[in-house]
């Protein structure tokens, strides 16, 4: 099975891409710098962009995990680059998408990070193709 994973050169990410290809499936690695070794295919992906031309036509589910956090703005290309990319997704069939949220996540958040990742479930929360995983 194909992955797609966005901020696959991050912590979580880099691990993940590692586990995929582990376990037989193929990663496809979305990053800034598109260099992800460990992935069988890498591109160079950030927000604000397009999803690449030349991604696969059969990945089968994708996992968002890429943040900006320079501030508010980086918070609002969060959002609407996180978005937009569920619904390029979802355009090309991908069959399920996971959000990765955080537990600082709520109405009740503090943090600026803590309220992008509610408001990013909020916005994806009836999507029948996203599930939200919120990791402890």
């Amino acid at each position: 099975m194909r992955i797609l994973i966005t901020g696959a050169s991050g912590f979580i990410g880099s691990h993940l891409v590692r586990f995929i290809e582990s376990g037989g499936h193929e990663a496809v690695a979305l990053s800034r710098s598109g260099e992800v070794p460990a992935a069988s295919l890498a591109f160079r992906w950030a927000f604000g962009e397009a999803l690449p031309a030349d991604l696969p036509g059969d990945i089968r589910c994708a996992i968002h995990l890429a943040h900006d956090f320079n501030g508010p703005e980086g918070a609002l290309q969060t959002i609407s680059a996180t978005l937009k990319a569920l619904r390029e997704l979802r355009k090309k069939g991908v069959e399920r998408q996971f959000f990765y949220s955080s537990y600082s996540a709520g109405a009740h958040a503090v943090s600026l990070y803590g309220r992008t990742k509610y408001a990013l479930e909020c916005a994806v929360m009836d999507a029948g193709d996203v599930a939200i995983i919120r990791p402890g």
